[in-house]
């Protein structure tokens, strides 16, 4: 059975961080892919700076701890990649 592929889109905060560790910890899951504004991704296969093939090649789950005002972006995102989304962004109404 292959593991589960998981992008965190927000990786370099706080819960970016923690759900990499946790991620590490899960032998059934990896941290494919830490999407951040810029550099790398501690903790994560690879790294990106935007949402595009290259996160949706690698993801079968997205978790989103990033901004309210990219959370619009993230959504439609995953739903036209059909990736499933759980997302810890706070402020939705």
């Amino acid at each position: 059975m292959s593991k589960t592929q998981i992008a965190v889109i927000g990786a370099s905060g706080r819960m970016g961080q923690e759900l990499a560790a946790a991620i590490s910890l899960n032998k059934s899951a990896v941290a494919s892919v830490g999407v951040v504004r810029k550099g790398k991704a501690a903790g994560f296969s690879s790294s990106a700076s935007k949402l595009d093939k290259s996160v949706s090649s690698k993801a079968d789950v997205v978790i989103d701890f990033s901004t309210l005002e990219n959370f619009g972006n993230v959504l439609k995102f995953c739903a036209t990649e059909k990736i499933p989304l759980i997302t810890g962004t706070t402020g939705l109404g």
